[in-house]
Parts: structure tokens; sequence; C-alpha cells
């Protein structure tokens, strides 16, 4: 979903985004670039970067993954006040903020 907003995205921004740690964002960008879904280029201004860009296989299903992005929004927030959506948003990202964090201080126990 991401870079369908953001073709073009660095790589390094790209995993940051995505709460997850390098490694693992960099074994799914290569799953992703194996199975033809994106490409990756050296980033101009910076020669040890990659920057990341849809194909055109993966922007073929850009439309469907809305359209599921939609209706699982409109079940999960089904009766939820603009608040209360707001407030469950929130707590979700603090959460995952948790999640991360804790992560990172384990790995930094290793």
């Amino acid at each position: 979903m991401r870079l369908l907003h953001h073709d073009g995205i660095s790589q390094e921004i790209l995993i940051r985004d995505l709460n997850c740690d390098r490694a693992t964002g960099t074994r799914s960008i290569n799953k992703l670039e194996e199975n033809g879904y994106v490409r990756r280029e050296k980033d101009p201004q910076d020669r040890r970067a990659y920057r990341i860009y849809l194909t055109e296989k993966s922007r073929q299903l850009g439309p469907v993954i809305q359209q599921m992005s939609t209706l699982i929004n409109d079940i999960v927030f089904d009766g939820f006040t603009g608040e209360e959506k707001a407030l469950f948003v929130g707590m979700i990202r603090r959460a995952i903020g948790n999640i991360s964090l804790e992560n990172d201080i384990r790995k930094g126990g290793k």
C-alpha cells in the first residue's frame, strides 16, 4: 500500500515506516523483487542507498488492494464514531511502537 502512494521511496524509509527491522524488510523486498512486484534501483543522490519502485504487475493490483483495504476498514470500524476510530488507531499505533521498542531492546541485549 505504501508504494502505491510513494513509489520510488528509499528502501531505508520504507522499512522504517513499516516498523520492521532491516533484515526482515530486506528479505520482504527481495521476495517481492523475485516475484516481479517491485524493482530496486540505486539512489542517484546516495550510491549506497536504493529506491523501491512498483512494477506494472503490482500497479495492476493497486485497485484490488485499495478495494480490499476499504472493505476491511469498513468491517473493522463498523459502528465506531469518528472519535472512537481515532482513539482505536492511536492505541494500536502506540502498541506497535511498544512492540518495536521491545524488539530493539532485546536485539541490543544479545
